[in-house]
């Protein structure tokens, strides 16, 4: 019971650490052309440098729309902290979570009936799936638990 206290008070704390640096945008855009930057679209690779430059953690959420007015994908840029308890996940692997987040977001929105009108539940899905990852995934002492 202490130990599963300690835990959670760590967790607490890595929160606590950087959440006045952690963001959510969400950005919706219209794809006139397929030109990519970056392996996104040209307009979505400028929202990923307009925030970064605005803060160094965050889950950037956009919505691409086509000539019908609704959304058609979800593109996802994610950066969180590789020091303290994310320290131990390899690099790689917390670039491919970001992946993770738009597929749950895919994922829900398409439980939607991809109705444009409810997407923003999408997004609160893709959310709580990546905080129940980061909750589950990493211990209070820093390791990584089995099955990445």
């Amino acid at each position: 019971m202490l130990i599963k206290l300690h835990c959670r008070k760590q967790r607490i704390a890595w929160l606590k650490e950087f959440k006045s640096d952690f963001k959510v945008y969400d950005f919706g855009f219209y794809l006139h052309d397929e030109s990519y930057s970056g392996g996104y679209p040209e307009a979505f690779a400028q929202a990923i440098a307009d925030v970064s430059a605005k803060s160094p953690y965050y889950l950037l959420f956009g919505k691409q729309t086509d000539h019908s007015g609704g959304y058609t994908k979800f593109w996802v840029d994610l950066k969180l902290p590789t020091t303290g308890e994310l320290s131990c996940l390899p690099e790689v692997r917390l670039s491919f979570i970001g992946h993770e987040v738009e597929g749950e977001a895919e994922k829900e929105y398409d439980l939607l009936n991809r109705q444009t009108k409810e997407c923003y539940i999408a997004e609160i899905k893709a959310m709580k799936w990546l905080q129940g990852y980061i909750d589950n995934k990493i211990s209070c002492c820093g390791n990584v638990e089995d099955g990445l």
